[in-house]
């Protein structure tokens, strides 16, 4: 984070730290700091809407409401969105959100003491930073399959340790070395997930073989995972 006496920017080339932060940001900064150190606009549920579909169109095809949408026009200033607390679960969500350069989009949530603090970083777009060196915006999740075995669940991926072959006494059924890579895939259980880090590719389903070379990144977002 570039503070320059009253301005927040963020780095969009800053390595990605799950469960710490991306773009130079900590998480679990408090917003009332973050709102009196940088230059602002407010949008509308409108804005966020359109700038939201956006995602699923390809920048030649975008029509004028996109092309004049607030939060994908604005450059170098902050774009706040209050959005109206709704119930999840029994419990009420109530989240204030800050996008710079539609690249970086921070959320912060409403405590129990009245305060809201940075609880997540969305990383998309024109991000330029990668996690552990190797992992950014634009890649073939793949490319960490040496080192991670990449999860699915909700339209998301995750990272977790590897299952080594002499762990899989611990599933049912016969499996042989080629079938490790589809049990790591499908089994969350007793894995060690890496905490507060999610990705999001170019498919909506699990890295399997017929498809691990084709999912591209297109969003990572770090978040507070305790």
């Amino acid at each position: 984070m570039t503070d320059l006496g009253y301005r927040v920017i963020p780095d969009l080339y800053a390595g990605i730290e799950p469960n710490v932060g991306a773009a130079n940001i900590k998480l679990g900064l408090s917003f009332d700091y973050f709102i009196r150190k940088i230059d602002y606009i407010n949008v509308e549920k409108d804005d966020v809407n359109i700038r939201n579909s956006s995602f699923d169109i390809h920048y030649e095809y975008y029509n004028k409401n996109i092309r004049e949408n607030l939060i994908i026009k604005t450059k170098d200033i902050w774009c706040i969105y209050n959005e109206e607390p709704w119930e999840w679960d029994g419990e009420i969500v109530d989240d204030i959100y800050a996008y710079w350069n539609n690249s970086v989009v921070l959320r912060f949530s409403k405590r129990q003491d009245g305060s809201f603090i940075l609880s997540s970083i969305c990383l998309q777009n024109k991000y330029k930073g990668k996690y552990i060196n190797a992992l950014g915006l634009g890649d073939r999740v793949s490319l960490v399959l040496d080192k991670y075995d990449i999860l699915f669940y909700a339209d998301l991926h995750y990272l977790a340790k590897k299952i080594t072959i002499n762990e899989l006494e611990n599933f049912d059924g016969n499996l042989d070395q080629c079938e490790v890579g589809f049990v790591n895939n499908l089994s969350w259980e007793d894995r060690e997930i890496i905490k507060g880090i999610s990705i999001q590719t170019n498919y909506r389903e699990a890295v399997d073989i017929t498809n691990f070379k084709d999912q591209i990144i297109e969003s990572i977002e770090v978040f507070i995972d305790s």
